[in-house]
């Protein structure tokens, strides 16, 4: 028999959330994968790290509807909608926030630049802002990365 966490709970939960949130006809999309320093939210971002660590890394998939999906150490595991401007988005939406203070849950937005093309490259800068048992948490990340369109 398997046992859940807490926190393994609420992932399962944002998982089953955002697939029932995305529509069927929007399995296409693209995947990223990027690296950056994160802020856990102690005072400013740490150092990338070389090779990078886990903390380091964040997958996103972003379907042709523009829903994203992204998970990372830090900030955490949000969904949330783009918005495009030519090359250029801002995101919006919420899920688990990850920092120095804790775990919680809150709203995130993100701002970034994207090439166009079978092989898109990026850069993103990610804030999140939210509540946990032990406080506010606000991580953030700075990434650059490549994407997959399917």
């Amino acid at each position: 028999m398997c046992s859940l966490t807490p926190t393994k709970k609420i992932c399962k939960s944002l998982l089953v959330l955002a697939m029932a949130v995305c529509p069927v006809e929007a399995t296409a999309g693209m995947l990223m994968l990027r690296f950056g320093p994160p802020s856990v939210g102690s005072g400013g971002s740490n150092p990338l790290g070389i090779p990078p660590s886990a903390v380091d890394v964040e997958f996103a998939w972003v379907t042709t509807s523009n829903w994203e999906t992204s998970l990372s150490a830090v900030p955490g595991l949000l969904v949330g909608k783009r918005f495009d401007i030519d090359n250029f988005y801002v995101g919006l939406g919420g899920g688990i926030l990850i920092s120095s203070n804790g775990v919680g849950v809150g709203p995130y937005s993100s701002f970034g630049w994207e090439s166009e093309g079978t092989f898109r490259y990026s850069i993103e800068y990610k804030q999140g802002l939210g509540f946990s048992s032990a406080g506010l948490v606000s991580p953030s990340a700075l990434r650059v990365g490549i994407g997959y369109v399917f």
